[in-house]
C-alpha cells in the first residue's frame, strides 16, 4: 500500500515520463506504454492518477509552467524592488529566462509541443493566463500608461520560446551573438513602450 509521499512521487514519476516522451517523440509518437517505461511506472497508474492522458499532459504542462513563472517573477520582483532601471530590468530578466528555459531542453520542447498543439484548448488558454497574471501585474511598472501588456508580453513570450526551442532541438546554436541579437531584436521592439525608471541602487 502506498503512503502519501508514494503517491506524490508516482504522480511526479508520470509527469516527468510523459515530458521525457514528448520531447523524444513529439505529441505524434505519445503512448501510455512509452511513458511507463520512460519513468519505471506500471502504465496503469497513469489511469490511477489522472483521468487520461490529456490531463496528464495538462498537468506537466502547468508543473513546468508553474515552476518557471514562480522563480522569473521573484527574479523581476527583486529587480524592481531593487531599483534597477528599465533598461536593467528588462537585459537582466531576459538573460535569466534565457538561461532557464536553455538549461532544460526536454522541457522546453514538451512546452513548446503542447503550447502549439490542439491539446492546448480554450479552457487551458484562460488557465494559463491566470497563472501569467502576477508576472505581467509586475511588468506593469516598466510600461507607460495605456500600453497593451498582455499583447506585448504574448510577442514576446511566444520568440523567446520558439528560439529556446531551436536551440533545444539543435537547429540554433546557444551562443553569444545569438544570444545578444535575440535580446537586441527583443528591446528594440519592448523599449518604445518603456518607461524610463530612474535607477535608485543595486543589489
Amino acid at each position: 500500500m502506498h503512503g502519501k509521499a508514494d503517491h506524490n512521487q508516482i504522480r511526479q514519476a508520470l509527469i516527468e515520463g510523459v515530458i521525457t516522451v514528448v520531447s523524444d517523440h513529439g505529441l505524434e509518437g505519445l503512448t501510455t506504454r512509452k511513458i511507463a517505461e520512460a519513468c519505471g511506472q506500471n502504465e496503469a497508474y497513469i489511469y490511477r492518477y489522472f483521468f487520461n492522458v490529456s490531463d496528464l499532459l495538462q498537468k506537466a504542462f502547468f508543473t513546468i509552467e508553474d515552476r518557471y513563472f514562480t522563480d522569473v517573477t521573484l527574479r523581476l520582483k527583486q529587480l524592481l524592488a531593487a531599483g534597477y532601471n528599465s533598461a536593467e530590468v528588462l537585459k537582466q530578466e531576459f538573460t535569466y529566462c534565457w538561461k532557464y528555459a536553455t538549461d532544460s531542453p526536454a522541457e522546453c520542447k514538451f512546452y513548446n509541443r503542447y503550447y502549439n498543439s490542439s491539446y492546448f484548448t480554450e479552457d487551458v488558454r484562460d488557465k494559463h493566463d491566470i497563472t501569467l497574471i502576477d508576472f505581467t501585474q509586475a511588468l506593469r511598472s516598466l510600461f507607460k500608461p495605456g500600453t497593451d501588456i498582455d499583447k506585448i508580453f504574448h510577442h514576446v513570450f511566444v520568440c523567446l520560446l520558439d528560439y529556446a526551442n531551436k536551440i533545444a532541438m539543435g537547429v540554433m546554436a546557444n551562443d553569444e551573438n545569438d544570444i545578444k541579437e535575440t535580446y537586441e531584436m527583443l528591446s528594440r521592439m519592448m523599449m518604445p513602450y518603456m518607461t524610463l525608471i530612474p535607477e535608485r541602487r543595486k543589489i
